[in-house]
C-alpha cells in the first residue's frame, strides 16, 4: 500500500471514506466540492486506471485533511472501507460512494444528527441513509431492476441476519470510530454485503443503529455487473453460515 497525505493544523470532527475504484471518469465531481475543514477525506484507490493520479494531481499544493491510500490488489468495497476505516483519525467516521448519489452536504448532516444524538444516547453506534423512508427524498431513482434487486437483497437481510431496515445499502453511513474498533476485529466481508456486516456486528455488539431518510440521486457509470447480485447472496449465505 501506498499512502498520501496532506494535512492541515485544525483537527478534522470527522473522516469520511471513500472507495474509489476505477472511478477516473467520475472523480473529478467530488473533487471539486471538498472544501470542508471539518472533515477528513481518505480515498481508498485499488483500480487499474488513473484515479489515484487524478486526486492527488488535484491536491498538489493546496491545504486540505487528505489521504489517498493506493493499493496494487483489488481490495473490495468492504476490504476497502475497512482500510479507509483503520486509517481514519477523528471519533466519527463514514463512508460514501464516489459517484456522488449522497452529496457531502447531506453526509455532513448525517456525521452532525450522530454526534448530536450521542448526548442523550450513548449506546447508538451509527445512523445509516436511507432511500425508502418517509423522510428520503429520491431526486432520481434507480431503474426498476435495480430497485427490484434491493428489494430482494433487503429480504434477505430480514431472513439470514433478523435486521428490520428498510435499505441496508444505501451508500451513506457513519459510526462512532469506537463502535467500529469494537467489531473491526469480526469482520469478514470485502464485497458489497459489508453493510448487512457492519449493521449486524453493531447489533450484535448492544449498538443502536439508527436508519435517516436523506437525499439521494442516481447516476451513471455503475461498476456492479451481472455477476454482483449473485455474489452479494453468496456473501450473505457465507456470512451468515460463518457465524452458526
Amino acid at each position: 500500500m501506498i499512502a498520501i497525505s496532506t494535512l492541515l493544523s485544525k483537527n478534522p470532527k470527522y473522516s469520511l471514506v471513500i472507495p474509489a475504484y476505477n472511478e477516473a471518469e467520475r472523480i473529478s465531481g467530488i473533487l471539486s466540492e471538498l472544501d470542508d475543514e471539518d472533515l477528513e477525506y481518505i480515498f481508498v484507490c485499488d483500480g487499474t486506471d488513473s484515479t489515484s493520479e487524478i486526486i492527488t494531481s488535484h491536491f498538489q499544493g493546496q491545504e486540505h485533511h487528505i489521504q489517498c491510500l493506493i493499493f496494487s490488489e483489488r481490495k473490495g468495497k468492504g476490504g476497502g472501507i475497512i482500510a479507509g476505516f483503520n486509517a481514519t483519525h477523528t471519533p466519527f467516521i463514514g463512508f460514501i460512494d464516489a459517484d456522488q448519489s449522497v452529496s457531502l452536504k447531506t453526509i455532513k448532516k448525517l456525521f452532525e444528527d450522530l454526534e448530536q444524538a450521542l448526548e442523550s444516547n450513548p449506546d447508538i453506534g451509527a445512523f445509516i441513509g436511507s432511500r425508502y423512508v418517509k423522510d428520503s427524498n429520491i431526486e432520481k431513482p434507480q431503474p426498476i431492476s435495480r430497485r427490484i434487486m434491493s428489494r430482494c437483497f433487503n429480504m434477505a437481510t430480514r431472513v439470514l441476519f433478523g435486521l428490520s431496515y428498510h435499505d441496508t445499502q444505501c451508500g451513506a453511513k457513519v459510526c462512532t470510530k469506537k463502535a467500529f474498533d469494537s467489531i473491526s476485529q469480526d469482520l469478514t466481508s470485502t464485497g458489497f454485503e459489508f453493510d448487512v456486516e457492519l449493521i449486524w456486528r453493531l447489533e450484535q455488539a448492544g449498538y443502536k443503529v439508527h436508519e435517516i431518510g436523506i437525499e439521494w440521486t442516481d447516476t451513471e457509470g455503475s461498476h456492479l455487473s451481472f455477476s454482483t447480485p449473485l455474489n452479494m447472496f453468496w456473501g450473505l449465505i457465507k456470512l451468515k453460515w460463518n457465524a452458526l
